[in-house]
């Protein structure tokens, strides 16, 4: 009942939905998946035209008409982790476990010459840090992966309590220490997320 759904959260999960179920990604049957990606974007409609939650702009589940709450529990929404779940192969494949370890971060980098002038300056811009391989996994996580579900004002994050939790981001932070001890030491990752905007 407190969960926000602003419509254009449902129109993200409505577009995951289709995406993954054209994928062959999601534990129930096409059929009624795309049925719950037609629900969302029903109920989107209605508030984007005023029926529900009039003048609300983050309205919460609590806000809606029984019909429209119906309809989002139908939908699967907020559950679609378990829905349509990322591949855990996927995720495996990035693992420190992982028996051909990927580097994630880019080698071509001079980190110690970064690291220096990150003391000198106090501040420093470092561009393609991460190698081809690992942009390109985080990007298909970013399209693929259920985890958006925060709200911000006209924008979903996705945080490690909403799903995000790619073992990329722990070996990106474990790349850091070694490459940039003396800036990353004693500071752990303590939180990380992406945005869609």
């Amino acid at each position: 009942e407190t969960l926000e759904v602003p419509a254009f959260r449902l129109h993200h999960d409505a577009a995951l939905l289709e995406r993954l179920s054209e994928m062959g990604r999601c534990t129930k049957s096409a059929e009624t998946v795309l049925a719950g990606a037609a629900a969302l974007r029903a109920v989107a409609t209605r508030l984007e035209a005023g029926l529900v939650a009039k003048g609300l702009d983050r309205p919460r589940i609590a806000d809606l008409e029984l019909e429209d709450k119906a309809a989002l529990r139908a939908a699967g929404f907020g559950s679609l982790g378990q829905l349509c779940p990322y591949p855990s192969s996927r995720m495996e494949a990035w693992s420190e476990d992982a028996a051909s370890v990927m580097p994630v971060l880019n080698d071509a980098l001079d980190w110690a010459a970064a690291q220096e002038a990150y003391f000198r300056d106090g501040v420093i811009v470092l561009d393609d840090i991460f190698t081809a391989a690992a942009l390109e996994e985080l990007w298909t996580y970013a399209l693929e992966a259920p985890s958006f579900c925060t709200v911000r004002a006209g924008f979903l994050g996705a945080f490690p309590a909403d799903g995000f939790t790619h073992p990329l981001v722990r070996r990106a932070a474990l790349e850091l220490l070694r490459l940039m001890p003396r800036v990353f030491g004693g500071h752990p990752l303590g939180l990380w997320w992406l945005f869609k905007y």
